[in-house]
């Protein structure tokens, strides 16, 4: 009986690693099984390689307990609060039990200088003040406006005051500079460029689409008279943007983007100026509410003439970098991208981050 059933086994077997070959001989089934062993092969990789790196981890460990001098009684990292010099904690690193198998006289270094400084404070009534150190990025902490404004400084601080700067003018300018320059720069010298780092009361300095003596007038950025006039009044706070490409107020629904969130006080003392050129300030007539006043919302519409490039970007840099020359009595300027909007009050800005 027992080799009837041994011999019904070896035939059923013998069945069955034959179905298995022929089964393998397939093209669809011998890739699927092949797709399978490779797959065990990589989760084996990864199980390996994760289990590697938790004993390299827990090695690194050990290692920088040992090397910031942890003792073996109470494995508290050494603090520069601590008073030992650096010769009396490797006198007692080395009378400390010996459990960790470290030598006794191996010499420590120095510990460590906390990366994050923990000296600066706010003051209790700020709303950053319960935050730990480092602050995180979000939320921002915006004092009120009533307490921004206040914090605002009375009086500038002591510096040489720029009262005459005017623009060296070259007809012809000189491309073969010692350290090279460009159109928009001018090209200035290596004893002129260190020069105008130099504040005083006078400063002449170099700017390639200058042409005249006085920024927006025959410069290749002109502005008109009555415009230029109303800048120079500008001696606290100036807000400024500029749209050079009429495509984006097309694609914002034909709307300047107003200022939201703003003071009255700001309403009355910061100066918003909004740039633009000829053909911007046509659609805006067309499409934008723009009347005699030159006002839309809270922006002063400017319309500036015979601009220098014939891209709409690089124009736009021109009032984004030179602001302080543009406002030329202004103490603080904040600049806004066309496209973006401003939605806090600029003292709350400027107590923040200045």
């Amino acid at each position: 009986m027992q080799g009837i059933l041994g011999s019904k086994m070896a035939m059923e077997k013998d069945k069955l690693l034959d179905w298995i070959s022929k089964l393998v001989a397939r093209k669809k089934v011998g890739a699927l099984l092949l797709s399978v062993v490779f797959l065990a092969m990589f989760i084996f990789a990864l199980l390996v390689r994760k289990e590697g790196e938790y004993v390299f981890q827990a090695k690194g460990y050990l290692d920088l307990v040992l090397n910031l001098g942890v003792t073996a009684n109470n494995m508290a990292l050494s603090s520069p609060q601590s008073s030992q010099t650096f010769g009396e904690q490797t006198k007692n690193t080395a009378s400390s039990p010996n459990i960790l198998g470290v030598n006794p006289n191996m010499v420590l270094p120095p510990p460590l200088i906390a990366a994050v400084s923990l000296g600066y404070t706010l003051s209790p009534d700020h709303p950053g003040s319960n935050f730990t150190l480092p602050i995180p990025h979000l939320p921002v902490c915006y004092l009120p406006v009533e307490k921004a404004i206040a914090m605002m400084p009375k009086v500038p601080s002591h510096s040489s005051v720029l009262k005459k700067l005017t623009y060296i003018y070259e007809q012809n300018l000189s491309r073969k500079t010692e350290f090279g320059g460009s159109d928009f720069g001018g090209y200035p010298t290596l004893k002129q460029r260190v020069d105008s780092y130099d504040i005083k009361e006078s400063i002449s300095v170099h700017c390639g689409f200058v042409i005249g003596v006085k920024p927006g007038t025959n410069t290749g950025f002109d502005i008109e008279d009555d415009d230029l006039r109303d800048m120079e009044q500008c001696g606290g706070v100036v807000v400024a943007s500029a749209i050079f490409d009429k495509s984006i107020l097309a694609g914002n629904f034909e709307e300047i983007n107003q200022p939201r969130y703003i003071s009255e006080y700001s309403m009355k003392t910061v100066c918003f100026y909004m740039f633009v050129d000829e053909e911007t300030e046509a659609y805006m007539k067309a499409s934008v509410a723009l009347g005699s006043s030159k006002k839309n919302g809270l922006w002063r519409i400017v319309v500036v003439h015979n601009l220098p490039y014939e891209d709409p970007w690089r124009n736009g840099r021109i009032p984004k970098l030179l602001l302080h020359r543009i406002f030329p009595n202004a103490r603080f300027s904040l600049w806004i991208d066309g496209k973006l909007q401003l939605i806090r009050d600029p003292y709350q800005i400027l107590e923040r981050y200045v």
